[in-house]
C-alpha cells in the first residue's frame, strides 16, 4: 500500500536622494538585500524560512485589525531576509494592498514593480501552478483595492512589465496539457486526502477506507492513460512547458502506477533530471519505490511499512547503508531522515538502532508484502 503523506523604520518607501528625486526601486531593493546578506550570513534557510512565516502571519493579522502601516512594515521586514523565496509575490501582491490602505501609494508600488517582475519569472513558473499565476494576473487588472493606483503614470508601467513577461511565458507554455495536468493533479491530491481522513476516522480497511482507496485506484487509472500518451509523444516535458504542477503532475502518476509502469519510464525520468526537465527529490521517492517493488532496498528512506496486524506506520522500509542516507539524501535535494520522520510522522531516527533491527523490520516487511500490491 502507498504511503499517502507523500506529497529605525522599515516600510520600503522609496527615499529621497537629496536632489528631488527618488531612488529607484531596483536600487533600493539591492541595498536592503545588501543589508540582508551582512546582518544574516550566518542564519540558516530553515530559520529563515520560518521568521519569514512568522512575520507573513503577522502582516495578515495587523491587516485584518486595520492596522496597514504596521502591517506593511511586517512585510517588508520578511522581504529583507527571503529575497529568493520564488512564491514571495503573492505576499508582495498584499503588502501592495496594505500600503494603499495606509496611503502610503509609493511604498505599494515598490511592491508592485517587485511582483510584476516576480509572477512570471523562470523561478515562480518553476514552483507555482500556471492556471494559479494567470488567474492573479487576471485579478489585478480587475481588483478595486487597486483602482486608487490607475491614474498614477506607474500603474501603466506595473501592466506593461507583467504584460511583457506574461507573453514571453506565453511562447513557452504548452497550455493544452497544462490545462489537462492540473485539474489531474488536484483531483489526485484530493482522492488521497480522501483516503487518509477515511483511514484516520475509521481505520485502515475499514469500510469507508476501502471504497475511498478503491476510487483513488479507479482515478489513478485513468490519469495514467492520460500521462502514459503524453510521455509516449512528447517525452518528459519539463515546467518550462508545462509548468511546475504539470510536471509535479507527470511524476506522481508514474509515482502511483503499478511496477510494470515505473520500470518502463523510469530511465525517461532520470534523463529528464539530467537535462533540467524533472526533480532529482521527486526521482529518488520513484527510486525508493520501485527499488522495493523490485526485491532491493531502498536508497534515501523515503517509503515506510506499517504492521499488518494494527495498520500503523512504524519503520522505515528496508534500507540500504542506514549510516550514510542523510549524505544520500543531501545529494538529490532531500532533507535529512530525521527531519522527513519527525515532521510528517512523529518518529525518530536512529541508524545505530535501525542497523540492530533490521532483520526484525525485514521479517514485518515480508508480512507486509501480502497486503500490499507487488
Amino acid at each position: 500500500m502507498e504511503n499517502l503523506k507523500e506529497s529605525n523604520r522599515i516600510n520600503q518607501k522609496v527615499p529621497g536622494n537629496g536632489s528631488g528625486q527618488s531612488i529607484s526601486p531596483a536600487l533600493f531593493k539591492r541595498t536592503l538585500l545588501v543589508i540582508a546578506t551582512i546582518i544574516l550570513c550566518n542564519i540558516s534557510f530553515a530559520q529563515l524560512n520560518e521568521r519569514y512565516h512568522e512575520l507573513i502571519e503577522d502582516a495578515e493579522n495587523l491587516s485584518e485589525k486595520g492596522k496597514y502601516y504596521k502591517s506593511g512594515q511586517k512585510y517588508s521586514e520578511a522581504f529583507i531576509i527571503s529575497e529568493n523565496n520564488p512564491l514571495s509575490f503573492v505576499d508582495r501582491y498584499r503588502a501592495a494592498k496594505a500600503w494603499i490602505r495606509a496611503g502610503e501609494t509609493d511604498s505599494a508600488f515598490v511592491q508592485l514593480f517587485i511582483f510584476s517582475h516576480e509572477i512570471f519569472s523562470k523561478e515562480t513558473i518553476n514552483n507555482a501552478t500556471i492556471l494559479g499565476l494567470y488567474s492573479y494576473y487576471d485579478h489585478i487588472l480587475s481588483d478595486t483595492n487597486l483602482r486608487s493606483l490607475h491614474t498614477d503614470g506607474r500603474w501603466d508601467e506595473v501592466l506593461e512589465t507583467m504584460k511583457k513577461n506574461k507573453e514571453k511565458v506565453d511562447d513557452r507554455l504548452d497550455m493544452g496539457m497544462v490545462l489537462l495536468l492540473e485539474p489531474i493533479f488536484e483531483e489526485d491530491q484530493a482522492c488521497r486526502g480522501l483516503a487518509m481522513k477515511a483511514e484516520e476516522e475509521f481505520g485502515r480497511n475499514s469500510e469507508e477506507w476501502l471504497l475511498a482507496f478503491k476510487i483513488m485506484r479507479e482515478k489513478d487509472s485513468i490519469h495514467l492513460v492520460i500521462v502514459e500518451n503524453i510521455l509516449n509523444e512528447r517525452g518528459w516535458p519539463g515546467p518550462e512547458v508545462i509548468g511546475y504542477t504539470g510536471n509535479l503532475c507527470l511524476w506522481l502518476v508514474i509515482q502511483h502506477s503499478d511496477k510494470e509502469t515505473q520500470e518502463k519510464y523510469i530511465q525517461m525520468m532520470r534523463d529528464a533530471v539530467e537535462k533540467g526537465n524533472a526533480r532529482s527529490d521527486e526521482l529518488a521517492l520513484l527510486e525508493d519505490r520501485l527499488a522495493l517493488r523490485q526485491g532491493r532496498k531502498q536508497i534515501y528512506g523515503s517509503q515506510l511499512g506499517y504492521d499488518p496486524e494494527n495498520g500503523k506506520t512504524t519503520y522505515v522500509r528496508p534500507l540500504i547503508d542506514p549510516d550514510n542516507v542523510d549524505i544520500r539524501r543531501a545529494g538529490v535535494g532531500l532533507n535529512t531522515l530525521q527531519e522527513y520522520l519527525s515532521e510528517n510522522y512523529g518518529m525518530n531516527w536512529n541508524a545505530k538502532r535501525y542497523k540492530k533491527k533490521l532483520p526484525e523490520i525485514e521479517e514485518i516487511d515480508e508480512r507486509l508484502k501480502a497486503f500490499i500490491e507487488p
